[in-house]
């Protein structure tokens, strides 16, 4: 039993000897062994924001022409621009509409683009002529037009690496007068 007695007091003496130079190493900078060194935990990658999906822009252009003798008449087309005519492009369906509205330029040019959340939208996009500036030049010359807008032909595909644009065109619209003798070309 004495030995029994011996060995629980050497026991509490390692103890307390282990015990104190932890002590007295926690008030200094403890330093890694090379036996045992201190691993890091790994350094995780920073959280971003997932990409954007990219846009998709469907763009209509076309060029509107009145067939009167007006400022900027072509024999070679019978007609003259028409300014200032306002133009709506409008995809979709009854539930959900994109729209674009503007007005031609001086040539009679006109271009503009909207928004579309799914590309198969663009066969559903067409152009309509919504006012004239010019009173005899308010009749839609091309059968279909009337109250049905026009269809689009795809022309190209332009993009930036982030916005993909379809350019689509709808060609020339012609309107004129319902008589000839309404149109002239002001003196």
């Amino acid at each position: 039993m004495s030995w029994l007695k011996s060995l629980v007091g050497l026991q509490l003496l390692l103890s307390v000897v282990l015990l104190v130079p932890a002590a007295k190493g926690a008030e200094t900078e403890m330093k890694p062994s090379s036996e045992h060194p201190i691993a890091l935990p790994p350094v995780s990658p920073p959280i971003t924001a997932p990409a954007a999906p990219p846009k998709f822009t469907i763009a209509a252009e076309g060029v509107i022409y009145c067939r009167c003798k007006l400022p900027g008449y072509s024999k070679a087309i019978d007609g003259a621009p028409l300014p200032g005519a306002v133009v709506l492009l409008k995809c979709g369906s009854q539930r959900t509409v994109w729209a674009a509205k503007g007005r031609t330029d001086t040539h009679g040019y006109f271009y503009l683009q909207t928004q579309l959340k799914y590309k198969s939208l663009s066969r559903t996009c067409r152009v309509f002529v919504l006012w004239s500036p010019v009173g005899p030049c308010r009749v839609p010359r091309r059968y279909g037009l009337r109250g049905r807008g026009a269809s689009l032909m795809f022309e190209k595909k332009l993009s930036d690496g982030y916005n993909t644009i379809a350019l689509y065109t709808a060609g020339f619209f012609e309107f004129g007068p319902v008589k000839s003798r309404e149109c002239y070309l002001p003196s």
